[in-house]
Order: C-alpha cells, then structure tokens, then sequence
C-alpha cells in the first residue's frame, strides 16, 4: 500500500511538471505567432519528424535538457527558424559540360538545369572542360571555370544593398556585380561563345544587316557584315529602362579562401585558387572593360589569414589597386604583387571581354525573379511570407548586417587556421609513408576549351571561300547561304 500511494504522487508531481512546461510552451508559442511570422515553404512544427527517434522522444532527462534550454534562449522557436532557414541565393543561366550541386546535410547531389533555383549552403562544383553562370538575386553574374568549386553560405538582402558570403574551394571564379552604367559600345564580335546559344532566346539579339541581293549577287551574301554594336545598343536601353524599378545599390561580397579573405563592393574580381593553396587575386572597377565609367563604390579589401590576434580585424586589411595582380603564398599567407599575372592571365581573361548576351540575359532575369528587392514597400514580413528571405537592417556601424561582416571575417579566419593545421599534419603523414601528394597548378585546362571554340569560329568565318576566285556558282545554292551563316 506504501509503494502504491509513493508511486501516485511521482506520477502527480511528473503530471504537473509536463502541465507546467505544456502551459510555458503554448504561452510561449501564442506570443510568436503574434509578434513573429512563419517564412514561405516554413513548416510550422518545431518537430523534425524524419530525424525523429522513438527512444530520444520517450527519454525523460533528454526531455529535461531541452526544456532547460528552451527556457534559458527565450524565444527559442525563433532561433530554430533563424538557424534552419535556407535561403534563395540565385539561379542557374547556363552549364556546359557536367555540372553539381551539393545540397543540405545529407548533401543531396543532382545535376542543374537552366534556372534551377539555388540556395544557402549549396555547394556548386564543375568538372573537366565544363563551365557555368549563375544568376545571384542581386543581379552579380558569377563565372566558373573548369575544375571550380563553390559554396555558397549566405546571401543577405537589406533596402540599400545585399551581402553574399561564399568560400572558393578550388579553381576560378570571375564575378561581375551589377551597376547602372552604360557599356562600352564595341563593335566586335563576342568572345566568351561557348555559353551559346543561351536557353533564354530573348537575350540572343540580331546583328543581321538588312540588305537585298539578286540571284547574280548571291556570293555577296557571305561577306555581309555583322553590326555588333545592336546588342550594346540593346543591352544599354534596357539597363535604363530598368532603372526606374531597380536602383543600383551597394552589393557587398566576402569570398574566402584557404589563406585570405577578399571583401568587395561593385567591382569586376577575378578570384583563383589552387588546390595547394596559392590564390591570385585581381580586382577591378569595370571602367574600359565592361562600363562607360567606374561605378560608385568600387573597392576591394584583402584579409590574410594570418596567426596574430588583432583587436579589430577591419583595420587589418590592404586594399587591392584595381586592374593589378596579386599572389597569396600558402606558407606566408601575405599579399604581394604578381606583375607576371597580366601575362599569365591574360588568355582566360580573353574569353569573358565581351559578352553583351549574358548581360543581357541578366536584365530579363532582373525584371523576372529580382525586382521585387527594390520595392521601396516591402516590408519583412512580406519578404519572409511571400519571398522566402529574411530583409536585414542597412549596413551602419550598429546594424546587424555589419555585425554579421564582423563576425564571419573572424569565423572565417579561425576556420582556415585550424584547417591549414590540420592539413599540415595530413601531409606529414603522407610524407612519412613517402607517398605523392598532388599538388594544384595553374595551366590551359582552366579556358582552353573556351578559347579554342573562340578562335575556331573566328578562324571559320572565312573557311569557305577564297576572295581571289571570283564569284562561284556554288555560292547561289541555299545550301551555301546555311552552311556559312552559322560562322558569322
């Protein structure tokens, strides 16, 4: 009869307890749903129901622990909504080749598609002879090479600007920010053409001249000449035309790398890094390259990942002189100079000069997937319900979106540290078993396949024909005119 009235009152005091902590959880969850709102696709249960085990569940110290936490953060459905939220980062305009992403913890890997949607924390990986464009939400256009790898953590957007936070692994990676200046009107033909034809028709613009020609003339045909200068003149009219909706603002990157970090705002960056760690860096402002004149705000910074605790980690930058070469040894961890680059580099720099389709390519997916950010309306909870992002405050000394810069450039730091640690005691122990180690090294395989499709189609323009035979009655076959079309 003891034991009986005993166990009665645990069960009592164990019943009062679950009340006790039901009644806080309900009064905390009824506060949120008011002050708080859920963000599209967001599933409303707390509960991971498909990592969910029975015995974890049913486990009453387990249960304690997390009610303890759960009391100590607060508003802790918040927290979770903040640390599982995913975001929309950008889409997908076009790969060649064999492309990959790596998605969520359980890395979920397929193979993208034009405009397949990307999102926080998705690593972006190309293969061997293979290239890719990706559309960021705030209009960059981001290039990989050949061999690339990319992650991409996290993408901010506030009223006056966006904030993207991405590590290059390996390879090449060319990223070209939108602005509101003209281009350069160029009257030659594009460069970077293993992208063609683009899935988006409507960024492919006629250069034709219109002419007629009589069936004695046909030969005539193939020396029409291409005006190039439409597609500027297109692209051009249409940035102005988006102007109204879509204002420049400051778009903010911090890429990081195995042994430094690159903070820009509104510049051209060329950014490679090596599988043995050496990174080259070239940062630009896009006047005479891309624009009329340099946009506002243009500036790089470079953080080295060096082991001395500073203070303040932004007043430990260099600033990257614009069109100039820089070179990160893995050992030494500094910024120095590399005048050989301009050289080096200047093939792979070759195949991204023009490329007026791309960008007009970006205008139509500005207008389709990114005008919404700059509606002076929005508000958070319309970006979060309808869009899927959180809208940060503006980037000031107080703000939360300067607060995150703070912290990830000294996360990022402290990262790399202890991987370049690690690493070192990894080759260590390959070396003691004498094995190879395979180190990365810059060569033709990065642009190659681009470059050659390039120059080929420059060279066949004029590969079926010879001006010093006069005019051929092949020439006024149908066929001829298909045949030599394509090379124009």
């Amino acid at each position: 009869m003891r034991y009986c009235i005993f166990l009665y009152l645990i069960c009592l005091q164990v019943t009062s307890v679950f009340g006790q902590a039901d009644t806080a959880i309900l009064d905390n969850i009824e506060d949120i749903e008011a002050n708080q709102f859920f963000y599209k696709n967001e599933k409303k249960s707390a509960i991971d129901w498909a990592e969910l085990e029975e015995k974890q569940w049913l486990d009453l110290s387990k249960w304690k622990q997390e009610l303890k936490w759960k009391e100590k953060i607060g508003n802790w459905r918040l927290y979770n909504q903040e640390m599982e939220m995913v975001e929309p980062v950008g889409y997908l305009l076009r790969c060649v080749g064999q492309c990959r992403i790596h998605r969520g913890t359980r890395k979920e890997i397929f193979s993208p598609r034009f405009r397949s949607k990307i999102l926080e924390r998705d690593d972006f990986e190309t293969f061997s002879d293979s290239y890719a464009f990706i559309y960021l939400l705030n209009g960059t256009m981001l290039r990989l090479a050949p061999n690339t790898s990319i992650s991409l953590n996290e993408f901010n957007i506030n009223k006056h600007g966006s904030f993207l936070y991405a590590r290059v692994n390996h390879g090449q990676i060319l990223s070209i920010p939108r602005v509101d200046e003209p281009f350069t009107v160029q009257s030659m033909r594009e460069t970077d053409i293993i992208f063609y034809p683009l899935s988006c028709h409507k960024a492919h613009v006629s250069v034709d001249e219109t002419k007629r020609f009589s069936d004695d003339d046909l030969y005539e045909y193939t020396l029409l000449k291409r005006k190039h200068e439409k597609k500027y003149s297109y692209l051009n009219n249409f940035i102005e035309k988006n102007k109204i909706t879509v204002p420049e603002q400051k778009h903010t990157t911090l890429f990081t790398s195995a042994n430094g970090n690159v903070l820009s705002t509104n510049t051209v960056l060329d950014f490679i890094v090596l599988q043995n760690s050496t990174s080259y860096i070239r940062s630009r402002s896009g006047e005479g390259l891309y624009y009329d004149k340099s946009p506002e705000f243009a500036v790089s910074h470079f953080y080295s990942h060096n082991s001395v605790e500073e203070e303040d980690i932004r007043e430990t930058s260099e600033e990257l002189e614009s069109g100039k070469w820089y070179e990160v040894k893995d050992e030494r961890r500094e910024l120095l100079g590399y005048p050989e680059g301009q050289k080096r580099f200047y093939m792979p720099s070759l195949v991204s000069r023009r490329m007026p389709s791309i960008f007009i390519a970006r205008e139509l997916f500005i207008r389709k997937y990114s005008q919404f950010l700059f509606e002076p309306s929005m508000t958070k909870r319309l970006m979060a319900t309808k869009y899927s992002l959180r809208l940060w405050d503006s980037w000031d000394s107080e703000g939360d979106s300067d607060l995150s810069l703070n912290f990830l450039l000294g996360y990022s730091k402290m990262v790399e540290l202890k991987n370049f640690d690690e690493k070192k005691k990894l080759f260590k122990r390959i070396g003691s078993r004498k094995e190879t180690i395979t180190v990365g090294h810059y060569d033709e395989s990065y642009y190659n396949t681009a470059l050659r499709l390039y120059l080929f189609a420059q060279k066949g323009r004029h590969s079926f024909f010879d001006l010093k035979t006069g005019v051929l009655n092949s020439t006024k076959k149908p066929f001829w005119k298909i045949i030599t079309k394509q090379y124009e």
